[in-house]
């Protein structure tokens, strides 16, 4: 029976089918960048040392299959072992196409019922497949709009067993270790899953000697700085074979720059964790580590810092943890917005004995760079589940890089309490020259959200993974300390059209987080709105009189149900435009666009009543415009369904600014912190001197105003906005004038050959 025919049969029966001895295993590849020729032994001698692997693509229009846009999965064997389905490998495929859109009666809202794809992981043992697990596929169409795959929507349900045992592989999981300055002594471990009594570790420097042995190795370093590369390799002591190995770059950096960074070395990538987490190993089936948070408590007593208190979460419950990963992104997508739009809907079907997910909400996102997104959500279950429970289940749907794999157990510790509503928060970085993705995951309770944020912001929203190939340098800015007063600028863009009668609370929200930031940051700041249908300001035009703010933030519902707020907020920033008239932005003060909309943007839209000066002369080009020009950010606060249509949130991507889901209220505070902030960073924030090219590694960051270092805390501390590369002080940590600022940082100087 040939295998198009075994899977047809397979689906037909109950859409459940076996992929025979051909997927039951998958061959380990240890050392792609190591310099060391020796060979790994072959531990799957019992079965074929080939997968069954599956495409995914995405349907345009005028496709064979789909009158309109669709999904196309195809099956086949990795015959020539190159990790990925090539063309003359396919030998089945299924496909689901786009719904019919339809149009919700009352505010002519259309729902648009993309076709959707959730790849699972089975694990062994379960009644889905009995043995050594394998993939569950699933198909369906988004009839609600919110881009995620719910189990009422799942049309076609395919269950790829692996029925073959594999033999027990060794593999490396990872190498944890700090940075290390040049000449100190630090201790590298590295974590391997099945280690077999009869074999040893063993570490090699790049010219062959062996310089250690064991899981943990004390290195000390050269007294030299740059890049040096060893080589870790697990010997068959009895049959003189190589079982696994695994390359590491260790980076030394200058004695002068004194670091607590941690750095997770995976397969291909570098992850540098901030000092407020420890690491733990992971075993099993991946290619990562665990994170768990301490609890920061930084002591201040007027302008005396005191070096800050670091002791663990109370009880050691491991309240906020997370994991760093890397694995393959074959099937998840082509670019990073299908990518993470893969792995949440794989997310989505995890489910318990007795509790499933019922909520995954995105409640925002950041575009870190064009490969790299950062996402917030708000998970909720149907009962409570306790942190490690749902982040172990977490791993195991997403992060593992062997299909029908698994991690060994996690244990909660004996402080852990059960919860149903959760912060999610991801980045997902998308390294395309090896065909992989890395991501750093954290969670934590709703309840203990708040204890944590400026740990997660650093740990999520900044790029903190690199080529394990690239250079670290390091670098220390030294500044006079001057009276710096934020000077900021708000353009507010607001949906006035029928559809916003349901988001009448959500203005009456965002204008209450408005007034309660500004109160409270010390901007010199001034506002000024305009609608989704005109570019004339309301009201008196910028002023800071929040009475007056109020009102303009509410301008009905009445006006044109064509939502035109890219168009109207450019037209308003161009010469002889409403805002340039009125003689804003102000000499020093930076300009942020505030776009709150429920509807996508309609750039060119215009009716027949459209006067000719409102009509666009062409498409509008996210990349190419007055924003990105002028160095206008724009924050966009919209629905996420029209994410894929719209141009609201692409605009804010390519400004260094953010997306907000429109109906997530209780994340306003934040947002609008988040806006705050961001502007004081760009007027009143000192720029590091790292150039444009350069990535700063956010974790390396130290700051001491005369000598005393200040932690970096949101209240009374300092911050870093990586879109503006600059350092804010907040609170009584704002230096007096003339106090010598010395801001020490590593930075990413472009990927050369290491020594």
């Amino acid at each position: 029976m040939s295998f198009q025919q075994y899977l047809i049969i397979g689906m037909k029966m109950n859409k459940k089918f076996k992929l025979s001895a051909l997927a039951a295993c998958t061959l380990v590849l240890f050392g792609c960048n190591s310099n060391n020729s020796d060979s790994v032994q072959d531990q799957s001698s019992l079965v074929k040392d080939f997968q069954i692997l599956s495409n995914k693509i995405e349907l345009k229009k005028e496709n064979k299959y789909c009158k309109d846009n669709g999904i196309l999965i195809e099956f086949g064997e990795d015959k020539n072992k190159s990790n990925k389905l090539d063309r003359d490998e396919v030998q089945d495929s299924r496909y689901v196409c786009d719904g019919e859109a339809v149009v919700k009666q009352g505010d002519n809202k259309a729902i648009l019922k993309k076709a959707l794809v959730a790849i699972s992981n089975i694990l062994p043992n379960t009644s889905e497949c009995h043995g050594n697990g394998g993939r569950k596929i699933l198909l369906g169409v988004d009839e609600n709009s919110n881009n995620l795959l719910e189990k009422n929507e799942i049309k076609h349900v395919y269950d790829m067993c692996n029925i073959q045992e594999k033999a027990e592989e060794v593999k490396i999981n990872s190498i944890t270790s700090q940075l290390v300055q040049a000449g100190s002594t630090i201790t590298i471990k590295v974590n391997i899953t099945n280690l077999p009594k009869y074999a040893k570790v063993v570490w090699y420097d790049d010219k062959g000697k062996m310089v250690g042995e064991n899981l943990a190795f004390e290195y000390t370093a050269p007294k030299v700085a740059g890049n040096y590369n060893y080589t870790i390799k697990v010997e068959d002591i009895e049959n003189k074979k190589i079982l696994a190995k695994q390359s590491v770059v260790i980076k030394v950096i200058p004695i002068e720059v004194p670091t607590k960074t941690g750095i997770v070395e995976l397969n291909n990538q570098s992850v540098y964790i901030p000092s407020e987490f420890r690491q733990q190993p992971l075993s099993g089936d991946i290619n990562g580590a665990m994170i768990y948070a301490k609890n920061i408590k930084p002591l201040l007593e007027a302008y005396s810092f005191k070096v800050s208190e670091v002791i663990s979460t109370p009880n050691d419950n491991n309240e906020m943890m997370g994991f760093v990963a890397e694995k393959s992104a074959k099937e998840l997508g082509e670019n990073i917005n299908n990518i993470q739009n893969s792995l949440v809907n794989s997310i989505n079907q995890i489910t318990f004995d007795n509790s499933s997910i019922t909520d995954l909400t995105n409640l925002s996102t950041t575009k870190v760079s064009d490969v790299e997104l950062s996402t917030d959500y708000d998970l909720t279950l149907s009962s409570g589940e306790k942190p490690t429970d749902l982040i172990e289940k977490i791993i195991n749907q997403i992060a593992l890089d062997k299909d029908g794999g698994q991690i060994n157990d996690l244990t909660p510790s004996e402080g852990e309490t059960l919860s149903s509503e959760y912060k999610l928060n991801m980045n997902v970085k998308f390294n395309q020259s090896t065909d992989s993705i890395t991501m750093i995951v954290t969670l934590v309770s709703k309840e203990s959200e708040k204890r944590y944020q400026d740990i997660i912001v650093k740990t999520t929203s900044e790029s903190i993974s690199v080529d394990k190939a690239a250079v670290i340098k390091n670098k220390t800015d030294t500044f006079a300390a001057k009276v710096l007063t934020s000077k900021s600028d708000f353009l507010f863009v607001i949906d006035n059209s029928g559809s916003m009668g349901d988001e009448q609370n959500n203005i009456s929200t965002l204008t209450e987080s408005f007034k309660n930031t500004m109160q409270t940051m010390g901007i010199d700041f001034q506002v000024a709105t305009i609608t989704t249908d005109t570019s004339e300001l309301r009201g008196k035009g910028f002023t800071n009189d929040f009475k007056q703010i109020t009102a303009d933030f509410k301008p009905g519902t009445y006006g044109n149900g064509i939502e035109r707020g890219i168009y109207f907020s450019e037209k308003a920033l161009k010469p002889n435009g409403s805002v340039i008239d009125a003689g804003y932005p102000r000499i020093g003060a930076s300009l942020s666009v505030i776009i709150m909309s429920d509807e996508q943007s309609q750039y060119e839209s215009c009716g027949w009543w459209c006067a000719s000066e409102d009509r666009a002369e062409g498409p509008f080009d996210v990349k190419n415009n007055l924003f990105v020009k002028n160095g206008y950010r724009v924050y966009s606060i919209v629905e996420p369904t029209d994410a894929n249509y719209s141009q609201y949130d692409d605009l804010a991507n390519e400004t260094n600014g953010k997306t907000l889901n429109i109906n997530a209220q209780n994340e306003y505070q934040v947002f609008m912190d988040k806006i705050a902030k961001d502007s004081g960073a760009m007027s009143a924030g000192y720029k590091l001197k790292s150039i444009a090219s350069q990535t700063v590694l956010s974790s390396t960051l130290k700051v001491t105003v005369d000598g005393i270092e200040i932690p970096r805390d949101s209240k009374n501390g300092w911050q870093y906005y990586p879109q503006s590369n600059s350092v804010l002080f907040f609170g009584r940590a704002i230096p007096k004038e003339n106090s010598k600022i010395n801001i020490s940082y590593n930075y990413v100087d472009g990927v050369k050959k290491s020594k």
